[in-house]
C-alpha cells in the first residue's frame, strides 16, 4: 500500500515520471515513485530513511528538492575569499527567493537554513556590509542583485503567514535589527537611499518604461516598508531608537509627493498604510520619558486632557498596570483583596490616560476585563471576607460554593496537560434524595460542566482560578430524553461528586497547585461562576492585548474618527485593492439580461437600470454599490427588510470579480454574533449555488447540511505525528514519577541516591545479616526509626551538621528535623521535574498546534468564504491573521461589542461590510453597572455600546455617544415581513422611512383571533425565584404560563397553521424553561409530516406534544428567525421591568413585532407593557389604535372558552385584552 501525507496537494503519480523515468516539471505535485519503496511522498516532503533491508522502491528527488540541495551545498564557507564570497552571495540570495515558489517542504527548508548558523553568517555579511565604501554603480548592482532578492525572501507572504516558520523568521530579523538597532540601522539607510537614487534616475540596473519602473519602485517601497514594519513588531527596543523613527520620518515627505502625483494606485495606498503604522508605532517609543521618574510626575505625551477627580491606573496592586498589555486576565491574590476601586476609562475619550487607538483599545480591554474577570474577582473577595467572619449569606453575586473540598489526584493528559483530581460532599439540599432525582437535578442544573471556570480557595487565602476538564456528573443521551447509566461512577456521584480540573493556559502551569496537593491537607472550598466560560472572553482580551502592543488594525483612521467634523464630511475611500488602474465591479452576476454593469469608485451609477434588471429593489440597489465604493461600508434596517438578502448578493458580486483579478484577494471572511445566523448566512450560499468551495470553523453548528464544510471535516484526521509522540512522551515521563500525597514511599529511592551512609544504616544489613529496621513498607520503616529515638532536652543540632552524622545518634527531635529536610529536598526535586515536563509539554504543544494550524491556513486560502462567529475568530486568531484575506462581512452587527469587531479586523482586511441596526438589541454584557442602561453610573461607561452604533452616529443629538463618528452609511426601507397593521407600530416609533412591500398586505386573516396585534393584560404578580430551586435567579410567572398554554391550545386546534408557525418567545430563562417543560407535556392532534406538505388531501393525524408543534425561544436567541404567529410573555412586574431587561424600549418595539407576519400577542400586564414602551410612546400609539379600531377591554376567557378546556377565573385573575 502506498502511504501518503495528508497535507499533499495530489494523491497521483506522476505518468511522465512513470514512462520516461523523469519529469520536466520544476514544481511537479505528484509521485515520482520506483520500483521497490514500501513508502511515496510527494516532492518537497522530506525523505525518511528507510530500513536497510527494505526491497521497496525509492523514492526519486524532485527537481526542486535537487535544488534545493545544491543550495545548501554552495552556501560559502568562513574560508571563502571575500572577491569569491560577493558573487556567492548574489547567487545564494536570488537562488533562495527563486526556491520560495516551490512547495511548501521547500519554502520551509529556505527560511530554517538561513535562520541557522551559515544562513546568518551570510546575512550579516550582507547588511555589515561597508556600502559607503562602494561606487553608486556597485550600490546598484548589490541593490538590485542581492539585497532585493533577499527582502522579498523575508517579506514573502507565504514566509510571514507560516506559523511552523515564526521561530525562524523571528531569528533572522533579530540579527538583522543588531545590538541597540544599529545593524538594521545601516542596512534601512542603505535601502531607503538606493530607492531614493533608483527614483530620480541615478540608478540605470532596471532598463524599464516610465510606467513599469514606477511599478517597480512601488513594489521596492512596499517591501521596504514591510520590512521596516516587521523589524520594529520583533524587536520592542525598535520603538526607543531615534535613527529608525527619523528614517521612517525621511520617507514621508517622499510618499507625500508620490501620493500627489499618483495618488490613486492601490500600491500607493497600502505603501502608505504601512509607512502611517511605522510612524504611529515608532512615535509612542519616542514619547517616553528620557528617565524614570516617580509615577505622579510622568506625564507622556499621548495623555489626554484628564479629570483629576478620576485616578490614574496603576499602584493600586501588583495587577495594576499603565499599560494594559502588562494586566495579566486572570485577578492575582493581592487584586482579589485589595479595596481600591479600579480604574475604569469613561466614554469619553478627553478623559482617557491614552489617545487615540491606544486608548481605544485600552478602554475595551479594561471594560471587557472588568465586565467578565472582575465579577470573578468580587465573588471571590467577598468569599474571601466570609470565609475569614465565619458568616456566610446569600449575596448579589452569583456563584456556586462547594465546600470541604479536597485535591486526591494528580493526572497528567497527553493535550491538556497538568490535571488535579477534586472531591467535595454531596450538597446538603440532596441528601436524602433518591439517585435517579440527585442525577436529574445536576444535570438540569448544568453545575460543574467541562469548560466551566472555577475557582479553588484554601483557608490560608491561596486562590487558583482552573478550568473544569471532566466530571463523573450525569449525562443526557443526545438521541433520547433519559439519562446515561454511569454505574461505574453512579455511588462515588451520590456520595462524593468528582471532578477534574487543569491549569488556565494563560497562566501556564502554576507550582503552588502541586503544593496544596503534596502538602498538608488544607481545608478549601471551590468556587464556581454559572455561565463563566473562560473560551468566552479569554481569546478576546489576549487578541486585544496583542493588538495594544502591534497597533495593527485596519480601518484605525475611521475608528478614532470622534475628533472629526459632522457626518457629512467624514467620507470613506474605497477599498484600496480597487484602486487598482483600470479595476471596476462588474455587476453582470445580478442582471437579469446578462449584460455588463460597471461600478468603480467614486463614479456615479445609473441606480434605475441595476433595479430594473436585477432582484434588487433601488434601496438595496444602492446599498450594494455603496458598499462596493467603501472600505468600511454600514448596512442598517430593522428585520425583515432585506439585509442578508442585500449581503448574500455582496458576496456573489464579490467572488464573481475575485475569479478575473489577477493578484487574488483570498476567501471572504463571514463573522456573525450567533452560530445560527452563520449557519443561515453559509445555508444561503450553498443553496442559491453562489458557492460550494466555503469553511466553517467551529464545532457548534446544528446544520446538517455543512456538516461537509467544516473545517474539521476538511482538514481530515491528521495522521499521527511525531509531535503527538512528544506529547505522550512528556505524559509517559510523568507517570513514571510515581506522584502521590505520601512522599515517604519516594523518599527511600533518594536516601539511597543522597544519602547512601544513611541508607546503609537504616535500610542495610547488620554484622549477623539481619535487616536494620524492618518494615513491609518504607513509611513505616522510616516512621518506626523517627518514634525509637530518645527525647533530649540539649538543642538538636544544624541540618548541616546533621547529615553527617549517623541516623542512630540522633535525638528524637533531630531525626524529624532531617526527615522534613528530606522531604523538603525530595518535593524541590518532584516539582523541579514537574515543571520541566511541563515545560517540554507546552513547547510540543505549542508546535503541535502550529503545525496543524499550518495545515489548517493551506485549507482556508483555498476557500471562498471562511465562516465563524466572532468568539471563534478571537480563538483562532492568532492563525486568521496569517491569512492573506481582503474582504471582511460581519453579520448582526448591532448585537456584537466593539472589541469583537476590533479583532475581527485582520491586518490585511482593506474592505469590510458591517451589516446591522443599532434600534434593535444592544450587545449583552454581565455587569449592569457598565450598561448604558444604568442611568446611575453605567452610562458614563456604555459598553453596551456597539462599534456599529458609534459609526452611524452623527454626534448631532442630545443622546449621542462623545465616541460618535458620524460615518455615512445606507438604510433599507422597503419591509417583507410585516402585514402594514403590525409595522405601523415601529414605523410610528422608531422606522418612520419604513415602507411595505405590496406583498405584506395580501396576507390571509388569522383564524381564531379578530386582530393581528393583541394585548392580554393580568394582576398577578411573578413568582419568587425561591420557590423551586435557591440557584434559579432568574425570573417566571406561572399565572403567564397558563395563559400562554390556553393561547396556543386555541391556535393549534383550528388545525390552520403547520408545524413551527407559531413561535412563543419571553425575555427569561426561568419563563423559557417552565415554558417548555409544560409544553412538552401539553399535547395536540396535528397532521402528519407528509399531510402537511398536501393539507387538502390529508389523511392521517397524529397525536403530539405542544413543544414539537411550536418553536419555544428567548427573544435574544430568536433575533433573524420568522414565524407566522408570536406569543409573547413579558413576565415582570413594571417597578422592576426597567432594571432587568437590557435596553427594554428596542426590546419591545423589535423583538415583539418586527418578526412577526401574521399576528402578535402578548401576555403581560398593561402596567407592564406601558412601561416597557413608554420612552418611544409605543403605548400610546398602541391605545390610540385600539380606539381608533372601536376595540373594547373583554375577559380573555370568551376568546378561550370556545376551544380551551382550561378554566381561567376572570373575577381572581382580572385578565383584559386589547386588540389591534
Amino acid at each position: 500500500m502506498v502511504m501518503i501525507n495528508a497535507e499533499t496537494d495530489s494523491n497521483s503519480e506522476c505518468f511522465e515520471f512513470a514512462r520516461a523515468g523523469n519529469c520536466k516539471r520544476k514544481k511537479c505535485k505528484f509521485l515520482h515513485l520506483t520500483p521497490g519503496s514500501d513508502q511515496a511522498r510527494p516532492p518537497g516532503e522530506p525523505t525518511q530513511r528507510g530500513n536497510s533491508n527494505n526491497s521497496g522502491r525509492q523514492r526519486i528527488l524532485s527537481n526542486s528538492e535537487r535544488e534545493l540541495q545544491e543550495w545548501k551545498r554552495g552556501i560559502p564557507s568562513n574560508s571563502t575569499p571575500l572577491y569569491l564570497l560577493h558573487i556567492k552571495l548574489k547567487h545564494f540570495f536570488q537562488e533562495a527567493r527563486r526556491l520560495l515558489d516551490a512547495d511548501a517542504a521547500v519554502l520551509q527548508a529556505v527560511v530554517k537554513t538561513l535562520a541557522d548558523e551559515d544562513g546568518l553568517r551570510c546575512i550579516r555579511e550582507l547588511v555589515e556590509r561597508d556600502f559607503g565604501a562602494i561606487s553608486n554603480t556597485l550600490k546598484g548592482t548589490v541593490f538590485s542583485s542581492q539585497v532585493l532578492p533577499f527582502l522579498e525572501t523575508v517579506t514573502h507572504p507565504n514566509v510571514l503567514s507560516s506559523l511552523v516558520l515564526e521561530s525562524s523568521v523571528g531569528t533572522i530579523y533579530n540579527v538583522l535589527f543588531g545590538l541597540s538597532g544599529g545593524r538594521a540601522g545601516k542596512f534601512l539607510d542603505f535601502i531607503g537611499d538606493a530607492i531614493s537614487r533608483e527614483a530620480v534616475g541615478e540608478f540605470k540596473f532596471r532598463e524599464l518604461e516610465v510606467s513599469l519602473l514606477f511599478f517597480s519602485l512601488l513594489v521596492d517601497l512596499n517591501g521596504y516598508l514591510q520590512f521596516f514594519s516587521r523589524l520594529v513588531d520583533l524587536n520592542s527596543t525598535a520603538l526607543i531608537q531615534e535613527h529608525l523613527y527619523a528614517q521612517a520620518k525621511k520617507f514621508d515627505a517622499e510618499l507625500g509627493l508620490a501620493m500627489a502625483n499618483r495618488g490613486t494606485d492601490s500600491m500607493l495606498h497600502r505603501a502608505q498604510a504601512y509607512l502611517e503604522r511605522l510612524q504611529r508605532r515608532l512615535s509612542v517609543g519616542q514619547s517616553l520619558p528620557v528617565n524614570f521618574p516617580d509615577h505622579e510626575a510622568m506625564n507622556p505625551v499621548t495623555t489626554a486632557a484628564f479629570n483629576p477627580l478620576r485616578d490614574n491606573p496603576g499602584g493600586r496592586h501588583d495587577n495594576d498596570h499603565d499599560y494594559s498589555c502588562e494586566i495579566k486576565i486572570m485577578p492575582t491574590v493581592q487584586e482579589i483583596q485589595s479595596t481600591s476601586i479600579e480604574y475604569l476609562p469613561v466614554i469619553d475619550p478627553t478623559q482617557w490616560h491614552i489617545d487615540g487607538l491606544d486608548g481605544l483599545i485600552d478602554r475595551n480591554f479594561r471594560l471587557l476585563r472588568e465586565d467578565t474577570v472582575g465579577q470573578l474577582r468580587d465573588a471571590v473577595h467577598q468569599f474571601l471576607r466570609q470565609l475569614s467572619l465565619n458568616r456566610f449569606s446569600k449575596s448579589s453575586i452569583r456563584k456556586n460554593v462547594y465546600r470541604d473540598a479536597n485535591i486526591t489526584k494528580i493526572h497528567f493528559d497527553s493535550i491538556s496537560g497538568i490535571q488535579f483530581e477534586l472531591t467535595f460532599p454531596q450538597l446538603a439540599s440532596l441528601k436524602g434524595k433518591s439517585t435517579h432525582q440527585i442525577e436529574t437535578w445536576w444535570q438540569d442544573s448544568k453545575h460543574l460542566q467541562p469548560g466551566a471556570l472555577v475557582c479553588l480557595v484554601t483557608h490560608q487565602d491561596e486562590v487558583l482560578f482552573c478550568t473544569v476538564a471532566e466530571n463523573n456528573l450525569p449525562k443526557k443521551s443526545k438521541d433520547s430524553r433519559f439519562y446515561e447509566p454511569r454505574d461505574l461512577s453512579r455511588r462515588v456521584m451520590v456520595e462524593r461528586p468528582q471532578i477534574r480540573f487543569g491549569s488556565l493556559k494563560s497562566g501556564g502551569f502554576q507550582r503552588d497547585k502541586l503544593e496544596i496537593y503534596l502538602g498538608p491537607k488544607i481545608p478549601a472550598s471551590l468556587v464556581e461562576f454559572p455561565g463563566v466560560l473562560l473560551a468566552a472572553f479569554e481569546p478576546t482580551l489576549q487578541a486585544l492585548k496583542q493588538m495594544k502592543s502591534t497597533g495593527n488594525v485596519s480601518f484605525s483612521e475611521l475608528l478614532v474618527a470622534w475628533n472629526g467634523e459632522s457626518s457629512s464630511s467624514n467620507l470613506v475611500n474605497p477599498p484600496v485593492y480597487s484602486l487598482a488602474p483600470g479595476f471596476a465591479f462588474n455587476l453582470r452576476c445580478l442582471m437579469s439580461n446578462g449584460a455588463d454593469f460597471h461600478v468603480r469608485p467614486d463614479q456615479p451609477v445609473d441606480f434605475q437600470v441595476l433595479s430594473e434588471n436585477s432582484s434588487l429593489d433601488k434601496s438595496q440597489g444602492k446599498t450594494l454599490v455603496h458598499c462596493l465604493q467603501r472600505k468600511l461600508a454600514l448596512i442598517q434596517g430593522p428585520p425583515g427588510i432585506g439585509k442578508s438578502y442585500t449581503g448574500i448578493a455582496l458576496i456573489k458580486v464579490l467572488l464573481a470579480n475575485s475569479r478575473h483579478q489577477k493578484a487574488s484577494p483570498g476567501p471572504i471572511i463571514c463573522v456573525t454574533f450567533t452560530n445560527h445566523a452563520l449557519d443561515q448566512l453559509l445555508e444561503a450560499l450553498v443553496d442559491k449555488k453562489i458557492t460550494k468551495n466555503l469553511v466553517r470553523i467551529g464545532s457548534q453548528s446544528k446544520s446538517a447540511s455543512l456538516a461537509p464544510f467544516n473545517l474539521s471535516s476538511i482538514a481530515g484526521e491528521a495522521r499521527r505525528t511525531k509531535l503527538e509522540k512528544d506529547l505522550e512522551a512528556c505524559e509517559k515521563e510523568f507517570h513514571s514519577l510515581g506522584l502521590k500525597p505520601d512522599l515517604d514511599d519516594r523518599l527511600v529511592p533518594h536516601i539511597h541516591e543522597y544519602y547512601p551512609d544513611h541508607y546503609q544504616q537504616l535500610f542495610g544489613m547488620d554484622d549477623e545479616g539481619a535487616q536494620i529496621v524492618t518494615s513491609s513498607r518504607p513509611s513505616s520503616a522510616i516512621k518506626y526509626w523517627i518514634d525509637a529515638g530518645i527525647s533530649s532536652t540539649t538543642p538538636p543540632r544544624a541540618v548541616r551538621e546533621l547529615r553527617n552524622t549517623k541516623v542512630f545518634d540522633m535525638s528524637q527531635e533531630e531525626r524529624r528535623i532531617l526527615h522534613r529536610e528530606w522531604n523538603n529536598e525530595l518535593e524541590r526535586d518532584i516539582h523541579g521535574q514537574v515543571v520541566y515536563i511541563s515545560r517540554l509539554h507546552a513547547q510540543a504543544r505549542s508546535r503541535l498546534d502550529n503545525s496543524r494550524d499550518e495545515y489548517h491556513l493551506r485549507c482556508l486560502a483555498k476557500a471562498d468564504v471562511v465562516g465563524m462567529t466572532t468568539t471563534g475568530l478571537a480563538r483562532r486568531l492568532n492563525m486568521l491573521r496569517k491569512l492573506q484575506c481582503k474582504v471582511m462581512l460581519c453579520e448582526e452587527a448591532g448585537e456584537v461589542l466593539e472589541l469583537h469587531l476590533l479583532t475581527a479586523f485582520l491586518p490585511s482586511v482593506e474592505h469590510a461590510i458591517l451589516i446591522g441596526d443599532h434600534q434593535q438589541l444592544s450587545p449583552k454584557i454581565a455587569n449592569y453597572e457598565l450598561s448604558r442602561s444604568n442611568h446611575q453610573g453605567g452610562s458614563q461607561y456604555s459598553l453596551d455600546l456597539s462599534l456599529f452604533e458609534r459609526l452611524v452616529d452623527s454626534g448631532e443629538t442630545s443622546t449621542s455617544s462623545p465616541l460618535a463618528c458620524g460615518l455615512p452609511y445606507s438604510t433599507l426601507k422597503t419591509q417583507r415581513r410585516m402585514h402594514p397593521s403590525i409595522a405601523q407600530l415601529i414605523r410610528e416609533t422608531l422606522y418612520p422611512n419604513l415602507e411595505d412591500s405590496q406583498s405584506v398586505s395580501d396576507y390571509p386573516k388569522v383564524t381564531g383571533m379578530r386582530r393581528r396585534l393583541f394585548w392580554l393584560d393580568h394582576r398577578v404578580p411573578e413568582n419568587d425565584s425561591s420557590e423551586a430551586d435557591g440557584n434559579d435567579t432568574s425570573h417566571w410567572n406561572r399565572y403567564e404560563i397558563d395563559m400562554t398554554l390556553a393561547l396556543v391550545n386555541h391556535l393549534v386546534q383550528h388545525g390552520k397553521y403547520m408545524e413551527q408557525d407559531i413561535a412563543v418567545l419571553t425575555p427569561y430563562l426561568g419563563q423559557f424553561h417552565r415554558l417548555r417543560q409544560r409544553l412538552g407535556t401539553s399535547y395536540a392532534l396535528m397532521l402528519g409530516e407528509r399531510d402537511q406538505e398536501d393539507p387538502k388531501n390529508a389523511s392521517s393525524v397524529i397525536k403530539a406534544s405542544l413543544l414539537r408543534v411550536l418553536r419555544v425561544a428567548t427573544v435574544d436567541n430568536f433575533q433573524g428567525e420568522e414565524a407566522k404567529i408570536f406569543v409573547i410573555s413579558l413576565v415582570r412586574m413594571s417597578r422592576s421591568l426597567m432594571t432587568s431587561y437590557d435596553s427594554p424600549p428596542k426590546a419591545a418595539a423589535i423583538c415583539d413585532v418586527t418578526n412577526v407576519s401574521h399576528v402578535d400577542m402578548h401576555v403581560c400586564r398593561k402596567a407592564t407593557l406601558a412601561s416597557f414602551m413608554t420612552p418611544f410612546s409605543a403605548w400610546n400609539h398602541a391605545r390610540d389604535h385600539a380606539k381608533g379600531a372601536h376595540t373594547h377591554v373583554q375577559n380573555v376567557v370568551v376568546i378561550l372558552a370556545r376551544t380551551s378546556a382550561m378554566s381561567i377565573s376572570s373575577r381572581k385573575t382580572g385578565y383584559s385584552s386589547v386588540g389591534i
